[in-house]
């Protein structure tokens, strides 16, 4: 795993969802386990009771590295990746 720089771009899972064009809890399932997603969600035994209140955070490199590989086909044949620029434009506009 490679270290995230503090100046590297967090998304949510609402975020992520919609450029993925997947429900939140999908997004989530995704990216709950994979490395470099940061998670702040209170996961302690007194609260195993209550519903899961999940806050994940995504870098912006783990979120290209996702998509990358979820493109591979069943084939073994690599999609075109479509271009991260609108998100990267949509970034810049909002941070």
């Amino acid at each position: 795993m490679t270290p995230t720089s503090f100046d590297e771009v967090n998304h949510t899972i609402q975020e992520v969802a919609g450029f993925l064009k997947v429900t939140a809890t999908k997004a989530a399932e995704i990216f709950a386990n994979e490395p470099g997603v940061i998670d702040l969600s209170l996961a302690t035994k007194k609260f195993s009771r209550k519903r899961r209140y999940r806050v994940l955070r995504i870098p912006h490199s783990v979120f290209v590295r996702v998509r990358d590989r979820c493109q591979v086909q069943a084939g073994g044949q690599r999609k075109t990746a479509a271009p991260v620029t609108h998100i990267e434009e949509r970034i810049a506009t909002t941070g």
